[in-house]
């Protein structure tokens, strides 16, 4: 004859407590300065040298 094995009842589940996480606002974004003004700048300002420094030596002539 075969043994009956008797299950015990498993305990219910209980109601558990969501633990979600606490949504705030990500902090802006550090703004960093384009880099491409930087080199438009010195462009600008080499330009403006040189062209003075052409004006000066053509009217030395």
């Amino acid at each position: 004859m075969r043994r009956v094995v008797e299950h015990l009842p498993s305990p219910s589940p209980s109601a558990t407590v969501g633990r979600g996480r606490v949504r705030r606002p990500a902090d802006r974004p550090v703004r960093r300065r384009n880099p491409l003004a930087t080199v438009l700048v010195m462009v600008v300002l080499t330009t403006v040298i040189a062209s003075a420094a052409g004006l000066a030596f053509a009217r030395a002539r």
